[in-house]
């Protein structure tokens, strides 16, 4: 690997730990501040995927400043981390293809 793209992706993963960083703060701030009521589109939806498909948008709309700025952070973080994942493919890394996946899996438990 070259230094240049190694250097790059030391910023790209600065990026991705300031961010986490951010999303574990935001999120605490929403846990204990923002107040979601109970029934919202996308509480009771059948399937997973489409419940999501419908509670973000109303969140982004609708909701507490925090709230919105956690999940922003959030979607921002899957594509970060989903971007390394492909390069960590197409350099074969393992130990970086598994972290980056990981942060994608948290992401899905997150919503």
């Amino acid at each position: 690997m070259d230094h240049v793209r190694l250097w790059r992706m030391q910023q790209e993963f600065r990026w991705l730990l300031i961010s986490l960083l951010a999303q574990f703060l935001l999120g605490m701030v929403a846990n204990l501040w923002v107040v979601i009521p109970a029934r919202h589109p996308g509480t009771h939806a059948a399937n997973y995927f489409l419940g999501l498909l419908q509670g973000i948008p109303w969140a982004l709309a609708s909701s507490n400043l925090f709230l919105r700025l956690h999940i922003a952070v959030g979607v921002m973080l899957w594509v970060l981390a989903t971007l390394l994942l492909i390069e960590a493919i197409r350099w074969h890394d393992r130990s970086m293809g598994s972290g980056c996946h990981g942060v994608g899996g948290h992401y899905g438990s997150g919503l």
